[in-house]
């Protein structure tokens, strides 16, 4: 599907004047963008704009939606950073970890004659 091109001032009027007809198109373009992404990601998208929704009706004007949502987003790469920190930790110490070495006495075989 093309995109259009996003016009700030088009939303900012459509928000004043008809702020269903604003809101109908967002839903329309996130379902767009879930149904676009990879079918085992469909759940977890749904599930995200479920909170997303969620937060922003519980929010008692735009301006806390928007610094609700803004303190998810932060809160979600804080768990991404510590994660991808972990797996470097993890992957610096298996590298420098050395293998013991085991010594043996080598037995000659007698040769035959």
């Amino acid at each position: 599907m093309p995109h259009e091109a996003f016009d700030f001032e088009k939303m900012a009027l459509l928000a004043k004047e008809d702020p269903q007809a604003l809101e109908t198109w967002l839903e329309e373009r996130v379902e767009e963008l879930i149904m676009s992404s990879p079918i085992e990601h469909h759940h977890r998208l749904r599930g995200l704009q479920f909170q997303i929704d969620m937060e922003r009706k519980r929010a008692s004007n735009p301006l806390a939606a928007c610094i609700k949502l803004s303190q998810m987003m932060h809160e979600s790469f804080s768990k991404l950073r510590q994660v991808l920190n972990e797996v470097q930790q993890n992957n610096y110490q298996s590298s420098n970890q050395t293998t013991p070495t085991s010594q043996a006495k080598v037995i000659p075989f007698a040769r035959s004659r």
